[in-house]
């Protein structure tokens, strides 16, 4: 989904809600959610690429097999950063149980937004 400037906390959904197109550049304040369901056997982890290759620093989150045991798994990561035209943004979420992908979607679920902040 393309974004333009001057979307305030535009939550992106439709057809790639894990995949954003930029087309205004500039200063771009961008934060994954994912909210995943309890499970003892699993380990979660959430990332944020950029034109396809992986950011580093605190664009990840890890949680391993035992956290949340009971509880829903909040997992968040923030980007800041400035981008040209057609750069593309886009989130990825992994979990080792080897099956679906559990979230809560009656708590948000996988939910993406991206703020433009100026030129």
């Amino acid at each position: 989904m393309g974004i333009g400037g001057h979307q305030q906390r535009r939550y992106v959904g439709g057809r790639h809600p894990n995949l954003v197109t930029v087309k205004t550049a500039g200063w771009w304040d961008v934060t994954l959610q994912v909210i995943f369901a309890s499970a003892a056997a699993s380990f979660r982890s959430i990332f944020l690429f950029v034109n396809g290759h992986r950011v580093p620093g605190n664009c990840a989150a890890e949680k391993d097999r035992g956290d949340g045991l009971g509880q829903p798994i909040h997992m968040q990561c923030k980007l800041y950063g400035r981008f040209a035209v057609n750069d593309t943004i886009q989130a990825a979420y992994f979990q080792s149980s080897g099956g679906a992908i559990n979230t809560v979607t009656s708590r948000g679920g996988v939910w993406m937004s991206a703020a433009w902040d100026g030129p």
